[in-house]
């Protein structure tokens, strides 16, 4: 998007293990990177010598967390952990330059989404859709700059391991999922609500400009 990092401010929100940001820190005026976990802040910091300061969406306001005011905000696979989105939009609002940029990189729901989580280890508190996401954007002031959507499956995630063991895995997953597919499938056609009901993966990037007013 013709953007010249070289005298700007970048904050790059829950951005472990912090590979982006130690390759930014040579192309901006300056970066800092959030965490959610104290051990990463203090790794981030020592090994790849970035600015590193613990964020929890949970229970932190950032704009109470850094000094400043920023340039481009990067929030890449952590709005997911974000559970009051407008709260956090009204606290980018007030650490953003006029003009200044919110990179966007988040899953969308669908079935398939919900379905993946089955072979994770950890569960997402809330995934917003692309609609939500704008809405709010627009709501609070921002002009969409870019967007894309990116479209995968799960495939590799349901063989869990190589060769007859992973065989063995494909197999077990789908003989779990697929009666809980099917049973989604029954029931959503007495619901009003309207679910994307899409078995595959779905990747959302945006790039928002905070356009400043008196109001806002």
């Amino acid at each position: 998007n013709n953007i010249n990092l070289e005298n700007l401010r970048v904050l790059d929100i829950s951005g472990g293990p912090g590979v982006v940001a130690s390759i930014f820190k040579d192309k901006c005026k300056h970066i800092i990177v959030s965490e959610y976990s104290d051990i990463s802040v203090k790794a981030m910091k020592e090994n790849l010598n970035v600015d590193a300061i613990k964020f929890d969406y949970a229970n932190d306001k950032i704009e109470n967390i850094v000094d400043g005011k920023f340039d481009i905000v990067m929030i890449r696979s952590s709005l997911i952990f974000c559970e009051d989105f407008e709260r956090f939009i009204k606290s980018l609002s007030k650490i953003l330059n006029p003009g200044g940029h919110v990179l966007v990189q988040t899953i969308v729901p669908t079935l398939g989404e919900v379905f993946w989580w089955q072979q994770m280890e950890f569960k997402f508190p809330i995934i917003y859709s692309q609609m939500v996401i704008e809405k709010l954007f627009y709501k609070n002031g921002y002009s969409l700059i870019y967007g894309y959507r990116e479209y995968g499956d799960y495939v590799s995630i349901k063989k869990r391991s190589v060769g007859i063991y992973g065989f063995l895995g494909h197999l077990f997953t789908w003989i779990i999922e697929y009666p809980m597919v099917l049973i989604y499938y029954f029931l959503a056609k007495k619901s009003k609500i309207p679910i994307d009901q899409s078995l595959r993966h779905k990747f959302l990037t945006q790039l928002w400009r905070y356009d400043y007013t008196d109001k806002h």
